[in-house]
């Protein structure tokens, strides 16, 4: 049983009857809360009440009374009664505001048509009850959101007949799909207050979406289990229900010991946990272990690590890219900060090899850049280009394979040919065969004639012309290229069009002739082939820097064109193994997940990848490629919680990551510099910015991260970024900054000691003449030029 007895059994209980009566009464039914015998809740005053409300919002600077009674002005009785049943029923859940507050805000709304509400029990109540849990600050500054989201939920059940809603209400589960397909976006509490309320066997009293999927977080690493649910939801209740089989005398809430330090991070020593026949449950000191280090041993193919502004997303990216590339080759660059700029460097090789790719998602971005697109092919047409995700995606296939032959070679000392082994688009797919069988490479130009005496472009031009006569033909060329500047130990790329590569061969032997082959090519080279991969191939951008291959069938590459680190990458003698690659997506929040993952959001899941149980592939819309995401991609975004809470995630998204969250770091911090306790500077600002707004955007501690820290770099840090994100969380609402910055002055000799200083503006001593409106004094704000260490102590309270 998820009901809540934790002040007052009795008291609770009748808040509890009241949302029973709410869903018989008034959504089953067209009835009443606080008006006996009235019909309040009918789909025309729901209707009405949307127009005027939902459809009409004030974007003034006004209060929320004053906006609800401009909005309600005009309208009938009934609505009137029903704005005031909406807000009882908004009221029924809180604990945070007492019950004289809420009544007489019913009881104000009511009088604006001269309404009196009558003493029912069910206002005193309402007038008596302490409330369920706390939704926090943002539910009553969001108050006509959540109000909104209320009228939907009734408009959308009062569109159904009676039978339909007795049999949509009658199951929790259908309830819920139907509420949350009625408004899409998920960020609203009253979606997890009301599902509480009318079925609290099945849903906890938790109103924040990111508690929950910090509880679901948590207890999916402590709970280890194939059938741990994918629905929050139906994971939470199954976590309560396991301990209530396992101590059916006890009762458990999630904000309440022996489960809340279980997600909470708050006492992991307390979490005594036993077997069942669900789960196998971890042990203590493995369980401690991960709460000490978060950047586990068990890798994820995909994860999200989130949290506020500076907490570590960008550090932490870094080292669980090296971690997941070979842990064991970069275990001393791994949780070591003297080796921060070692680990830096590294993965900025891995980045330049392509072992690495990093990407930013935002409105605009797309399928075409992610995936695939048509680009212009600078002849006036269009032709298919890959996308940072199908790029590394292939790469990492490729390296899976055993397809390379290790070879260390010296760049200085030999050349790098780029050919094609016939036209795959025209049905020669057979000459790449017939190579890759026999060991060679082979020229298609040259035409019947046997060069092997020629030693440079004059003979073999003598040759060619003495029976041919063409004195322009690209023949000459192609032929001297072959066969007197390829030479031993040389590099040649096979390419497949101008943007993809499909082999690397290291020539062996000398130019031959050889008219007897199933072929039409006469020219040859004895090879060994180093890389090949028809599918998936290679992008040229992982070998050549910021070019296509060119379209003749042989030439030599410029060196300063070549990617030697990449090349070598693919060459080296790991290449043909198992090697994983990494990509990053910076702002993973910020895209529209659906339009840049298109149908591929599936194939990302680790039981949908190639050569597992379920693997999916798909054709590419553009290239007909098929394609599939391989076992060896690892996928790492970030988000940062103060643009986009996890709650507002794209679900597809939310199953398919793991989600790491990264939280200010007290410990780290110094305790005196110069006389100052930074550790006690952030959290009293951070403990105000829960307090005033949420745990979303507090600040992070590398904000104040420094070698050489002091005062003045703390107050500059204060001032040019943490000050700036207080003014941005909270709209320069500066009393809110007065009390998260430990006050303000007025007098001009102490301003010094303050981050903020406020004055009085009187209108009478500002303006030549009497105003005709408000006269009232203003108080303004300014920022503090220079505080000092006394300002910093200020803030927490150390003065």
């Amino acid at each position: 049983m998820a009901k809540y007895y934790g002040h007052d059994p009795i008291e609770l209980n009748k808040i509890y009857d009241l949302a029973l009566q709410w869903k018989n009464d008034c959504l089953i039914n067209d009835g009443w809360l606080l008006w006996p015998g009235e019909s309040i809740w009918t789909l025309d005053n729901l209707q009405d009440f949307k127009r005027c409300f939902v459809d009409n919002p004030d974007e003034t600077a006004d209060s929320f009374e004053e906006k609800f009674k401009k909005q309600l002005a005009g309208e009938s009785s009934d609505v009137t009664k029903l704005a005031c049943e909406l807000l009882f029923i908004y009221f029924l859940f809180p604990s945070d505001t007492n019950g004289k507050t809420k009544v007489n805000l019913i009881k104000k709304v009511a009088s604006w048509k001269g309404l009196n509400v009558p003493l029912t029990s069910n206002l005193n109540v309402l007038l008596e009850s302490k409330g369920i849990g706390k939704p926090g600050t943002a539910f009553h500054t969001r108050r006509p959101f959540e109000l909104s989201y209320l009228c939907y939920i009734g408009l959308g059940i009062k569109r159904l007949n009676h039978s339909e809603r007795n049999n949509l209400i009658d199951n929790h589960k259908d309830f819920r799909v139907f509420i949350d397909e009625l408004r899409q976006r998920s960020n609203y509490a009253m979606r997890n207050i009301i599902l509480h309320l009318l079925y609290p066997e099945y849903y906890e009293r938790i109103s924040s979406n990111g508690n929950k999927q910090q509880i679901y977080n948590e207890f999916k690493r402590i709970m280890k289990g194939s059938n741990f649910p994918d629905n929050i939801d139906d994971a939470i209740y199954k976590i309560r229900r396991y301990f209530e089989q396992k101590n059916p005398s006890s009762t458990f809430d999630f904000y309440n010991e022996p489960l809340v330090s279980m997600w909470k991070n708050e006492d992991p020593e307390k979490i005594v946990m036993e077997a069942s026949e669900d789960y196998s449950i971890i042990d203590n000191d493995n369980f401690n272990e991960r709460r000490q280090n978060k950047m586990t041993n068990d890798l994820n193919k995909n994860m999200v690590l989130f949290g506020p502004p500076g907490t570590g997303k960008t550090y932490s990216v870094i080292e669980r890219a090296l971690e997941i590339i070979d842990k064991e080759k970069y275990s001393n660059l791994i949780n070591n900060p003297d080796k921060r700029e070692a680990a830096v460097k590294e993965f900025k090789e891995l980045l330049n090899i392509g072992q690495i790719a990093f990407c930013t998602f935002h409105q605009s971005y797309g399928y075409e850049e992610f995936v695939e697109g048509l680009r212009s092919d600078g002849n006036g047409g269009f032709e298919p280009r890959d996308g940072i995700f199908k790029m590394i995606s292939n790469a990492a296939r490729s390296s899976a394979k055993d397809n390379v032959k290790g070879y260390d070679f010296d760049e200085k000392k030999i050349n790098f040919f780029k050919m094609s082994l016939g036209n795959t688009n025209d049905g020669e797919e057979d000459i790449f065969d017939y190579c890759l069988d026999h060991n060679v490479i082979g020229l298609g130009w040259g035409v019947d004639i046997d060069y092997s005496d020629c030693v440079d472009r004059k003979a073999i031009r003598k040759k060619y012309e003495s029976k041919y006569g063409d004195q322009d033909s690209f023949n000459i060329v192609a032929v001297d290229r072959f066969k007197n500047r390829m030479t031993i130990g040389d590099i040649v790329f096979i390419s497949h069009g101008n943007a993809k590569l499909k082999a690397i061969a290291r020539v062996t032997g000398d130019y031959y002739y050889d008219e007897n082959t199933t072929i039409e090519f006469n020219h040859f080279h004895k090879v060994e082939w180093l890389y090949v991969n028809k599918e998936p191939m290679v992008s040229v951008k992982q070998i050549l820097i910021n070019k296509n291959f060119s379209q003749q069938a042989i030439y030599m590459h410029s060196k300063d064109d070549i990617n030697f680190d990449s090349l070598k990458s693919y060459l080296s003698p790991k290449g043909g193994m198992n090697r994983n690659y990494v990509l990053i997506i910076d702002e993973i929040n910020r895209g529209n997940i659906s339009k840049i993952f298109g149908e591929l959001i599936t194939l990302i899941e680790p039981d949908k990848r190639l050569d597992a149980d379920n693997e999916v592939t798909v054709t590419l819309p553009y290239s007909n490629d098929s394609f599939g995401v391989p076992q060896n991609l690892y996928i790492i975004g970030t988000m940062n919680t103060a643009d986009r809470s996890i709650a507002l995630l794209d679900t597809a998204l939310r199953r398919r990551f793991n989600f790491i969250e990264l939280s200010p770091d007290y410990s780290i911090l110094d305790t005196d510099v110069e006389g100052i306790n930074v550790q006690k500077l952030l959290k009293a600002i951070n403990d105000r910015i829960e307090y005033l707004y949420d745990q979303d955007h507090l600040i992070g501690h590398a904000y104040f991260i420094d070698k050489h820290l002091s005062v003045p770099k703390l107050v500059a840090i204060m001032k040019t970024k943490v000050i700036p994100l207080l003014q941005e969380y909270f709209y320069l609402d500066w009393e809110k900054l007065e009390l998260l910055l430990g006050g303000a002055t007025d007098n001009l000799q102490q301003q010094q000691e303050y981050f903020l200083f406020k004055k009085k503006l009187d209108p009478s001593q500002i303006f030549a003449r009497n105003l005709e409106y408000d006269q009232s004094t203003k108080i303004s704000y300014t920022i503090v030029a220079e505080p000092n260490e006394k300002a910093l102590k200020r803030i927490y309270g150390d003065n």
